[in-house]
């Protein structure tokens, strides 16, 4: 069950619909520099969030702002993604039993695929492919992201917008995350397993709206493997650390990362923290 959390959490560590002005922000200064620190929810239910005006006026009076991939690239996230996805040799039904494809089968159906259109992937994008169909019937969606509202800010306000990693490095962190796992036995947590995202949504949801990181932060750690959290989390906020460190330290920018990277020992606050930055929530 654990490794098919590791799909649904690297979705879901932001998939959350809010309400009103509910948001996850930080101002982080040390000497003569200001970090704002959102903390992004990937998706959302249509016109869910809302961003408060501390936010805006936030990201209007900075000099940058990094998202975790700038958005403009994300249009060739599924050409890249599948360039890793496809099989090398072999059809995806031949790594499960026939009663097991049969169920997949279903489920696919159930999500408005056709099986056949998963045979050439390997199981780890299959899963990601049932996962997203599954998020989307559920209404959550990119567009109702804080990430779009944020972009579309910036650019509006004419402020710089840089990324802080590649679509690359997202699909090396998810297939690392998912690579102990054998291909069928990916498969079979995903029957067994993927009914079980609004449950999902709704235990994350709720640590959300509490607006408490160290929760958010036990809730990872007790339902993403070690190996996933090292991946996932863990070492991209080591690089995302070494790279904001190069920012100019008289600038003030805003940083807008899943939430799930904010809290616990390796995360971007306490990482900050360590640097003699001091931490305010807002």
């Amino acid at each position: 069950m654990l490794k098919l959390k590791t799909i649904l959490i690297s979705f879901v560590l932001c998939l959350l619909s809010t309400s009103a002005q509910a948001e996850i922000l930080y101002k982080v200064t040390k000497e003569d520099q200001t970090i704002w620190v959102y903390g992004t929810l990937h998706a959302a239910k249509k016109d869910a969030i809302i961003l408060s005006e501390t936010a805006k006026s936030a990201l209007k009076n900075s000099e940058t702002v990094w998202f975790e991939v700038h958005p403009e690239k994300l249009g060739s996230a599924q050409s890249l993604f599948m360039q890793h996805a496809r099989r090398s040799e072999g059809k995806l039904s031949d790594t499960v039993d026939s009663d097991t494809w049969q169920q997949l089968t279903t489920l696919a159906e159930k999500y408005g695929m056709n099986a056949s259109a998963l045979e050439p992937l390997n199981a780890w994008f299959a899963q990601i492919v049932i996962v997203s169909q599954a998020i989307a019937q559920s209404g959550y969606t990119a567009e109702g992201g804080s990430e779009g509202k944020l972009f579309e800010l910036a650019k509006s306000s004419d402020i710089p917008v840089k990324g802080l990693e590649t679509v690359e490095r997202q699909i090396d962190a998810l297939r690392a995350a998912q690579s102990e796992s054998g291909e069928g036995e990916l498969l079979e947590q995903t029957l067994a397993e993927v009914e079980k995202i609004e449950e999902v949504f709704a235990d994350i949801q709720k640590t959300w709206l509490e607006g408490d990181l160290d929760k958010l932060t036990r809730y990872l750690n007790q339902n993403l493997p070690p190996k996933a959290l090292d991946e996932l989390i863990t070492k991209r906020n080591n690089e995302w650390i070494t790279k904001l460190a190069k920012v100019n330290e008289s600038d003030t920018v805003f940083v807008a990362v899943g939430a799930g990277h904010l809290g616990g020992q390796q995360g971007v606050l306490e990482q900050l923290e360590k640097q003699g930055a001091d931490i305010q929530k807002m």
